[in-house]
């Protein structure tokens, strides 16, 4: 109805409650995250329950559905009393009161979505609490009154706020589905610091996607590779220790030390900021000073009207491009390129708009994130190999630290900075990270 896309699903979720079990007052609750189950108290009861590894999805939810229920289905159920019984065996013998079989909304990282949709202004979600609304409930209540009062939350909530999200996947119905899956499922498990979602990849692809060598895709619909060690490494991974490819990992870090590395930044958000009021817009949002030619690039922070820190980034003073391109649009006025972290990519897109909107700056805000790829090559032996790429003179003499310009590398237009970055045209950039990694493996 409002066009916001809101990035959750409708799951069957329940609990059961036991007939009356003599001396369990004044026990504890309890939660065993190796059955995914826990046990809680309720007067001489207890309520059992648990996330499931093969949840029910509510496939159509009703228009005039309301406070409903729907019938258990105890074939999915049933683990969570195995797991009760061997936590406490007595339920073994114990009969079943009442059951509880509900709708809950989940998340693709089982945390709630709240503050301003990316997609409309005013508009503001306070939903997918993952089962935990009693529990976050009234704080999440308190930051959102304040958030739609003053336009921003009193605590840090960028953890909870819907702008974590990138807009290609708050709209993919696969992807919110497979990741909500595995974070329901994995809501109990023990969280170790190496631990990444494996549910909903391939989705979102770089451009150097199709060069990397990883082939492993063994669930949602892709056969299972039984020649691939893949689990095995993983499940070595999980460890509060350093994990096995921690001295890889150290070789790559002395590598680039000593030599050099290739890291793909094509995650990283790009956008440019044009027009007639684009310096002032600049001025408003940015602290360093950015009055600088065209070539010159800064790092800066990005505040917001509070004089609080939203981000950090480059930013580049462009020319207008003779013709409109990516890597230089047609533009009137003033130009800059801000190269954005891409965690956070999303957030800072909406929060450079609303300042836009909201300070009414006659410029425009162009997000080139999906077409440009970014690479950067760093270590001591990268201006060498660099030199063998592309066709400018990368002398400190001819280019200065903090400056930017548009080059030519393995034949393809790039952007490249001072700092070893290069930002590359999509359909391009598979050829030229080929020749730049390949270059740099014959220099190492």
């Amino acid at each position: 109805m409002a066009g916001v896309k809101v990035p959750l699903v409708a799951m069957h979720h329940a609990y059961v409650v036991t007939e009356k079990i003599e001396g369990i007052q004044n026990m504890p609750n309890v939660r065993d995250h190796d059955a995914s189950v826990y046990l809680r108290l309720q007067g001489d009861a207890l309520s059992v329950g648990g996330y499931e590894s093969n949840p029910v999805f509510w496939e159509e939810v009703l228009n005039n559905f309301a406070f409903g229920l729907f019938n258990l289905d105890w074939d999915v159920f049933a683990q969570h009393i195995e797991g009760a019984i061997n936590r406490v065996p007595v339920l073994e013998k114990t009969g079943i009161k009442s059951t509880v079989c509900g709708p809950e909304s989940f998340t693709a990282d089982h945390k709630p979505l709240l503050g301003e949709a990316p997609e409309l202004r005013g508009f503001f979600l306070g939903c997918g609490f993952n089962s935990a609304g009693m529990m976050l409930g009234g704080g999440c209540g308190k930051e959102l009154a304040h958030w739609i009062v003053h336009g921003h939350p009193e605590k840090d909530m960028f953890s909870y706020d819907i702008r974590r999200f990138h807009r290609f996947l708050t709209g993919n119905g696969r992807w919110i589905r497979e990741r909500s899956h595995e974070s329901y499922a994995k809501n109990y498990s023990i969280v170790f610091p190496y631990d990444e979602p494996l549910a909903g990849r391939n989705l979102r692809k770089d451009p150097l996607h199709e060069v990397l060598d990883y082939n492993y895709y063994g669930a949602y619909g892709h056969p299972a590779r039984e020649e691939d060690a893949y689990r095995q490494l993983l499940s070595n991974e999980y460890t509060f220790d350093f994990p096995p490819h921690h001295n890889i990992i150290r070789n790559e870090c002395l590598t680039c030390r000593n030599a050099l590395a290739v890291f793909d930044m094509s995650y990283f958000g790009k956008f440019y900021l044009v027009g007639p009021e684009a310096r002032k817009a600049a001025d408003w949002l940015f602290t360093a000073d950015i009055r600088k030619p065209p070539g010159t690039t800064v790092y800066t922070c990005m505040l917001n009207k509070h004089g609080g820190v939203e981000s950090d980034l480059t930013v580049s003073t462009i020319d207008p491009g003779p013709q409109d391109s990516v890597l230089a649009p047609a533009f009137e006025g003033d130009g800059y390129y801000l190269a954005i972290g891409g965690a956070a990519a999303q957030y800072n897109w909406s929060h450079l708009r609303t300042v836009l909107q909201e300070r009414q700056f006659q410029c425009q805000l162009i997000d080139q994130s999906e077409e440009l790829g970014m690479i950067s090559i760093q270590g001591p032996s990268s201006r060498t190999v660099l030199q063998e790429v592309l066709d400018v003179d990368l002398s400190n003499e001819a280019f200065p630290f903090s400056t930017h310009r548009l080059a030519r590398a393995a034949g393809c237009t790039s952007m490249g900075n001072e700092q070893g970055e290069l930002e590359i045209l999509t359909q391009e950039d598979q050829f030229v990270a080929l020749g730049i990694t390949q270059t740099c493996w014959d220099d190492t």
